[in-house]
């Protein structure tokens, strides 16, 4: 079942929008009116996304302005986070909580080494993983070394998570935050080993899906606040440098962006192939030359070289 979303009379224009349209994963079709002559209308199935699909076409013709999260107003989603983003915020403030408390009463690393993506001690390659302690992939995202680290990440989750889980749903937040924390923290633990922790690289992930957008030159349903962009921007690039903070896990951020990027450009219509393809190489040289600057710099050999498997 089709539903029709919107009429033109301009024939290419309404191709232009079918086609982001179905960037979308929407399925669409173009109809001539059968009572008006040059009248065309778009439909869209399914059904239950045909509201969605509404926004996405008054926003083409630039009838409907994106929700600006800077605005402050009650009803902002930046003020109502949705589930998976509160879910990863709470856990990761009462988990540091707990990182404090433990580190008190019970000395450094205790709680810690339950969370982290293998055991420091470990001899063999993926020696936690492979004796099933599958929590590991995961739980190094909750992990924080200290007060700005939690607060930066807890700010830039709380603008980022919330403002995707309104644009994109929960569920597509979920699987995003399970993917790329499943692949940063397992390329991080390969760079530097098990000692690494904390939410950037979702962050970042969800972060490279807008600007993948933006690539792709798609409509969003909102406008994140231009302070959280230009300060993970300013932070990406500030880690490469000499100095204290050159020891963050610029692995897990490179990665974290990357899979953002790929959702972000998605799946493309014939018109965008060109601009698909471009983008793609383009952020894949990006990646290899920066994953091999942080080869380069890091202090120690790469640790999957230092193990055995």
């Amino acid at each position: 079942m089709y539903s029709k979303i919107g009429s033109l009379r301009d024939l290419h224009l309404a191709k232009e929008i079918k086609a982001k349209l179905e960037a979308e994963g929407l399925s669409c079709r173009i109809a001539p009116d059968p009572d008006i002559e040059d009248l065309f209308w778009i439909e869209v199935s399914p059904l239950e996304k045909a509201p969605y699909a509404r926004v996405l076409f008054a926003r083409s013709l630039g009838l409907i302005p994106k929700y600006d999260f800077e605005m402050g107003r009650s009803s902002s989603p930046r003020n109502n986070m949705g589930p998976v983003t509160k879910i990863l915020l709470y856990t990761s403030i009462v988990t540091f909580c707990l990182q404090i408390y433990f580190q008190f009463y019970m000395g450094p690393m205790f709680f810690e080494k339950l969370f982290l993506y293998g055991k420091p001690t470990e001899t063999i390659l993926f020696e936690s993983i492979k004796s099933m302690d599958l929590w590991r992939l995961f739980t190094p995202m909750f992990l924080h070394f200290g007060l700005m680290h939690i607060l930066f990440n807890s700010l830039a989750l709380k603008d980022f998570g919330a403002a995707l889980e309104f644009s994109q749903g929960s569920k597509f937040v979920f699987w995003l935050t399970l993917l790329s924390a499943l692949v940063t923290n397992t390329l991080q633990y390969c760079l530097t080993g098990p000692l690494f922790g904390g939410m950037s690289g979702v962050v970042y992930a969800f972060f490279g899906h807008f600007l993948g957008r933006q690539i792709m030159k798609r409509p969003s349903l909102v406008n994140i606040p231009k302070q959280g962009i230009i300060w993970l921007i300013i932070w990406f690039f500030a880690t490469f440098l000499p100095g204290p903070i050159q020891l963050m896990a610029n692995g897990a951020h490179l990665s974290g962006l990357l899979i953002g990027l790929l959702s972000g450009m998605g799946r493309f219509s014939w018109q965008e192939r060109q601009r698909w393809c471009l983008s793609l190489m383009a952020v894949l040289t990006g990646f290899i030359i920066l994953m091999l600057v942080e080869i380069y710099r890091l202090p120690v050999p790469l640790y999957f070289s230092q193990k055995s498997w």
